[in-house]
Parts: structure tokens; sequence; C-alpha cells
């Protein structure tokens, strides 16, 4: 879910979040700053704000570089109480995330939903957020050589502390990975879906905000 295959400077991997008490979105992208093919430690995380008829807000802002490392696979929701966004990102298997206030100002903090020291490589996440009882939720896919893929979740309170252990959302053995998530706002809960059997099937589970899960994995899409 990288850009290896970008062939020069550009953007790739958008991710968009809407702000409805300002009325604009908060678009990402990967950022591809070589103008020869892509190389190792090249690329950032970039930000945009757009309003509700399509015209930029500022200029393009980088929310995440590191000559030391690369950053690919966005993905970014709103949170309307807190009026602040939160952004993940992963980083050579390691999963961060980062809080953006709605006038666009970073947060100074960031943190990891994996390490690759102590864990599996993680892959590219998704987001929710639950504005009742004030909690995100990152899922993303880890990549484990020794065995096999799994995919996990981790709900967040609303100033980014862990609530509660990850989550074994799935761990067949069947290479689930790719994850999405949505949240419920009449029955409050989310519903993560996923790859499985290796690109073959759509699988789903539901997560209640308590970290307790609704239902078992169930088939959504047969090959």
């Amino acid at each position: 879910c990288d850009c290896r295959n970008a062939p020069t400077a550009g953007s790739c991997h958008p991710a968009i979040a809407h702000d409805p008490i300002n009325g604009r979105y908060l678009g990402l992208y990967v950022k591809i700053k070589s103008t020869s093919h892509y190389s190792d430690n090249d690329s950032r995380i970039s930000g945009v704000f757009v309003d509700s008829s399509g015209s930029l807000l500022g200029s393009e802002f980088v929310i995440a570089e590191d000559s030391s490392t690369d950053y690919y696979c966005p993905s970014v929701v709103f949170d309307p109480t807190h009026l602040k966004y939160l952004v993940t990102w992963n980083s050579k298997g390691i999963i961060y995330g980062k809080f953006i206030h709605s006038d666009g100002s970073l947060s100074s903090t960031r943190f990891t939903m994996t390490n690759t020291a102590t864990a599996p490589c993680g892959r590219c996440s998704a987001l929710s957020y639950d504005d009742t009882a004030q909690k995100f939720i990152v899922a993303w896919g880890e990549e484990n050589l020794a065995s096999h893929d799994s995919i996990y979740a981790q709900l967040l309170n609303y100033d980014g502390s862990f609530a509660g252990s990850r989550l074994a959302v799935s761990d067949d053995g069947a290479s689930p990975a790719f994850p999405s998530i949505a949240y419920d706002e009449q029955f409050h809960r989310f519903l993560v879906v996923w790859d499985s059997a290796d690109y073959l099937q759509i699988k789903g589970r539901m997560i209640n905000p308590d970290g307790t899960f609704a239902a078992n994995e169930f088939p959504i899409s047969f090959a």
C-alpha cells in the first residue's frame, strides 16, 4: 500500500475527512519528493484544506516527514466534539497517529499502534469515531511472516490514550488485510470489514464501544 511504483515526483493514496462545524474538508496524501524513480526515504504525508465549493484553503502543509524513513497509507477522521482530526499512517511497519486541530495546527505528540521491535509488521490502517462515547477506533492488518496475517483494532479515548488492549478482530489464518471501518450512530457500534482468503472473500465483524465484539466475524462477499 505504498507508492513504490511511482515513476516520478507526485502524490498518491488520498484520504479525506469532513469538518461539519467549520464546513471544510481535510485531504491527506502521500507526497513523493524525488524527481527521479522512487527511492527509500523519499515520501511524506501532506495535507490541504478544501472548502465546500472545492476550492483550496491555504497551501499544502506537511504532517509527517523524516529523512530517515518513508511514510505512506494515511487515514483520517474528524472529532466534532473536540474539533480535531486524527490522522494515522504507516512507516516501515509501524502505524503512527497524530492529531490535527481544526485550525490546521499540529499536535506535538505522536503515538504508535504497532512497533516492529515487539510486533509483526503493521499494514495500512482505517479510522472511525464514536461521538457518543467520544472514542476513536483504529483498525489495521499485521503481516507476520512466521505464521499468518491478522486484523487488529485499538480503541482510543478522545485524547489519544488507549482505551483497553488491542483487539484481535480476525486471526483465522486466511491472510486478512486492508480493513475499512464505519460507525453506526443508531445502534452504537463499529463494523470492520477486510479482505480475506487471499483476496477471494470479504468478511466483517462488529465491535461495541466498550471493546467487546457484538458478533463473530461473518462473510460479506464470496469469490
